[in-house]
């Protein structure tokens, strides 16, 4: 369909790497913070690295007290860490909710546009409902973002001891983050209690994941700031074949459908912003709305969206780069609207999938770590529970001992447990007194359905 990765892009994280980005290997020749976690798969590895980063979140009271709603204009609010807008980077998992926004349309359900439900099958075990767009709102098309929802990381029974615990320990740190931005929707003051959509969510109650959404897709801008430069001859021959009795009219119609097709024959630009004619059209609907609309100044903007090479995806290869279970450290900040309905937006800033291999993991360390200092807290967040007993401290090193082996194996997921699950709001001594995630509620067997016979 087209290229995936953009590494070559000037605002990638990736580029100009060796100069701009922390050099592990150069701090000192005994301190690179790989060192500590070279034991451990590239993917905890990584999920460690997060866990230690200036904006993973809090796990004591006092700095969550700093998480607060603040007015920044009328109807308008931002999560403020104490006077900064908040933001957070989480490990977690593409969930798939049936309300991503993927292409090759973005918008799905947007207010103007007419939908169709349709079904798309993304893995042969799992098939998801996903909305076709029948017609597109011109006014919409300026306003589209890609969606996607992420909930915790699984804790995998082929991970043991130091690997499971940083899994479940990134799995607190996403409980108590839902935590506090819950705390700080319920603070926004609101006139009625109207449909709310929380975080994106239309359902407010549902908080275990996290919709966000990314910068604007479509910038209305020139195909060319700089004017023509013609030839003598080209200039004397201007008009020359309109200089008939009978000119044909020509179809408006026709001819802006005419000049968006020929548009997309052109070379894409080697930067991948698009022009949106070059974007994919599975149902033909950007031809439609060209018929009555110039879309020839819509041009593509690239989210910080990034492979586990440290590539840029290109937008129009989301739906199979961002499959549902995909690994993945998000960066985002939130803002709340108090709209006819009460909105809030989750804003991606940088979207990570998680490596698989040292090389990736270096990758992805100086992408995070970029002008910030080496992680100074690696070894606190693999060590073992204050609380743990002497005799599951020797059970976890004996874990320990074969997990890199383990680990590094084959990449099949077995039976999953999950540690996430809805929860009240909560003040911030209990967000920061939590130390386990909370179990998912046991299921309960279903009635017999045989008749009782004497």
């Amino acid at each position: 369909m087209s290229t995936s990765t953009l590494g070559s892009s000037p605002s990638s994280p990736i580029a100009n790497m060796d100069s701009e980005m922390v050099d592990v290997s150069s701090s000192s020749p005994t301190s690179n913070p790989l060192d500590t976690v070279a034991h451990l798969d590239p993917t905890i590895a990584a999920v460690a690295l997060v866990l230690t980063h200036p904006n993973t979140t809090p796990t004591d009271a006092a700095a969550i007290k700093q998480f607060k709603s603040h007015p920044i204009r009328a109807g308008t609010y931002q999560i403020n860490n104490g006077a900064n807008l908040a933001t957070f980077l989480l490990c977690g998992r593409l969930a798939g909710h049936n309300t991503d926004r993927m292409p090759p349309y973005f918008n799905l359900s947007a207010p103007g546009d007419t939908v169709s439900p349709v079904r798309d099958r993304f893995y042969v075990s799992t098939t998801i409902t996903f909305l076709t767009i029948i017609q597109i709102d011109i006014n919409q098309l300026k306003k589209w973002r890609a969606r996607f929802s992420v909930e915790p990381l699984t804790v995998l029974s082929a991970y043991a001891g130091t690997s499971s615990r940083i899994v479940k320990r990134s799995n607190i740190n996403f409980e108590r983050a839902k935590a506090i931005l819950s705390t700080a929707w319920s603070d926004v003051p609101r006139s009625s209690q109207g449909q709310m959509y929380y975080y994106g969510s239309k359902d407010s109650n549902d908080r275990w994941q996290l919709m966000l959404i990314t910068p604007v897709l479509f910038d209305l801008t020139s195909p060319s700031a700089m004017p023509p430069v013609m030839t003598a001859e080209e200039i004397a021959a201007i008009g020359a074949d309109d200089i008939e009795e009978d000119t044909e009219e020509v179809d408006p119609i026709e001819l802006r459908l005419f000049e968006f097709i020929n548009q997309r024959e052109q070379p894409k630009p080697a930067n991948g912003q698009w022009f949106l004619s070059q974007m994919p059209d599975d149902y033909h609907k950007y031809e439609e709305l060209a018929k009555n609309h110039d879309l020839l100044k819509y041009r593509l903007n690239l989210p910080n969206v990034f492979d586990k090479d440290g590539h840029r995806i290109h937008p129009s290869d989301y739906k199979t780069a961002l499959t549902v279970g995909t690994k993945v450290a998000v960066k985002f900040h939130n803002m709340i609207y108090k709209f006819a309905s009460c909105t809030g937006q989750s804003l991606l800033t940088d979207l990570f999938i998680l490596p698989d291999t040292p090389e990736q993991l270096q990758t992805f360390y100086r992408a995070i770590f970029k002008n910030l200092p080496p992680p100074s807290t690696l070894s606190a967040v693999i060590a073992p529970y204050a609380n743990t007993s002497p005799t599951k401290r020797a059970r976890e090193a004996d874990d320990n001992t074969g997990e890199s082996t383990v680990a590094s194996g084959s990449n099949t997921e077995r039976p999953t447990v999950s540690t996430s699950s809805p929860k009240s709001r909560k003040s911030a001594q209990d967000v920061a007194a939590d130390t386990t995630p909370t179990p998912s509620p046991t299921k309960k067997p279903k009635p017999s359905t045989r008749s009782n016979k004497a």
